[in-house]
């Protein structure tokens, strides 16, 4: 079974970046959010092709094409969070670079998206060591390898030996040599690889089907609670984490902490002294480390609307005349006090409620136009204007959208649009 390790994938394209944004200008160069964009494909691509090996099928349909993923704009801009329009221009511009091939079928329908193979390490289940399989696969794209010209080898020497003995080579070759050297596998090799299931990093024979192990499920993630008292250092906060995640922690707890204090400065008593802004930092740490860090830059951008939220009910006190004051960090970002910051997460929740209400209704409004544009006008196709709008609402909301769109039409005033 043929796998992608997501991972080393991201280390090939954090590599191309660099080397292909040298020299361009600033309105052609790949961005973090592209990076971000790829990202999500690679995990989307990796799910549809285990998906499609579980049932005894091989990797490509044909074996030798790697399968395309489909998706839509929807799909993505859920993932990422951005408008489908942002999710289109990403992908035109990951195209233009030749990262990713998009391949059309229409405006109702998902579209298919091949990804440049040189992007991507590919592995099989049952290969003892790490090597990639990339080259039994037929790229549909021009290849990145101009932008890799010191790819080190991660296979052990012995390894490295074992298939030099096996393709013909001297057993001393080292393997990055070996890699540029060694000519493309023809069809006809392909079609022997793949037929007989075998490969010089695999030590399982091919007719030996019970020696396969099977593969490993994904443990989830495990839930740590946070302890009853206050840690009293940023070590003892952050035990619990892995060292990536320690690592990337203390950028993310000073970006909101500037923003908190500048932000709510007016509003804080005048004795912010060395330790009670480092009990501060430790009470945003806790708040971020029993979260899951997949959503962490989510949490941030949460994390700054709720002291937004704070900052305006701040000043709607002082306008009326009443007192507002803010505790010190210490007390006021622990997470066990009921009265402090964690009050702010129920005000989020209600003002994403009404941001939702009123984008639905903006939408029903837009609906609406387009309804009575159609019934007024003296050529109007009022059933297309209907089936463009059932088209739209059931995209965004569903069928129930649509149905309070209908509603509307029987309590809506007409409105005369053409004058």
């Amino acid at each position: 079974m043929i796998v992608i390790h997501p991972a080393k994938s991201y280390v090939l394209m954090e590599t191309v970046f660099d080397q292909q944004n040298n020299g361009k200008p600033s309105t052609a160069q790949l961005k973090g959010c592209h990076i971000e964009m790829m990202k999500a494909l690679v995990r989307l691509l990796k799910k549809e092709i285990g998906h499609y090996q579980v049932f005894g099928r091989k990797a490509g349909p044909d074996g030798h094409n790697l399968r395309s993923l489909r998706t839509n704009s929807v799909q993505l801009s859920k993932m990422l969070r951005c408008s489908v329009r942002t999710v289109r221009n990403r992908l035109s511009r990951l195209a233009a670079c030749e990262w990713i091939k998009k391949v059309f079928h229409g405006s109702n329908a998902a579209f298919e998206i091949y990804l440049n193979l040189d992007l991507l390490h590919l592995q099989e289940t049952t290969a003892c060591h790490s090597n990639s399989v990339t080259g039994i696969f037929a790229n549909p794209l021009p290849s990145m390898r101009q932008f890799l010209p010191n790819t080190l080898s991660r296979v052990p020497r012995q390894d490295t030996n074992k298939e030099n003995e096996y393709s013909g080579l001297p057993s001393g070759t080292d393997a990055a040599t070996t890699a540029s050297a060694a000519p493309a596998p023809t069809v006809n090799q392909q079609q022997q690889d793949t037929s007989t299931g075998y490969h010089p990093s695999s030590e399982i024979p091919a007719g030996n089907p019970t020696a396969v192990p099977s593969p490993s499920k994904k443990v989830p993630r495990k839930k740590v609670s946070p302890p009853a008292k206050r840690p009293r250092t940023m070590a003892a906060a952050t035990a619990h984490l892995s060292d990536r995640d320690r690592a990337r922690l203390p950028r993310l707890i000073e970006t909101v902490w500037e923003h908190a204090f500048s932000e709510l400065d007016e509003w804080m008593p005048g004795y912010l002294v060395g330790s009670e802004i480092t009990k501060g930092k430790i009470g945003l740490a806790e708040f971020f480390a029993y979260s899951n860090p997949e959503r962490w830059k989510d949490a941030a951008t949460e994390f700054i609307a709720r002291v937004d939220l704070v900052t305006g009910w701040c000043e709607r006190r002082t306008a009326a005349g009443k007192k507002a004051f803010i505790p010190l960090p210490s007390l006021w970002f622990d997470h066990r006090n009921p009265m402090g910051f964690a009050v702010s997460k129920a005000w989020y929740k209600t003002q994403q409620q009404q941001l939702k209400k009123a984008k639905i209704q903006s939408e029903i409004n837009t609906c609406l136009k387009i309804y009575w544009r159609a019934l007024e006008s003296n050529g109007g196709d009022v059933d297309e204007a209907i089936r463009i709008i059932k088209q739209r609402l059931e995209k965004r909301g569903g069928p129930a959208l649509f149905k309070l769109f209908t509603d509307k039409i029987q309590t809506a005033p007409s409105i005369n649009l053409v004058a």
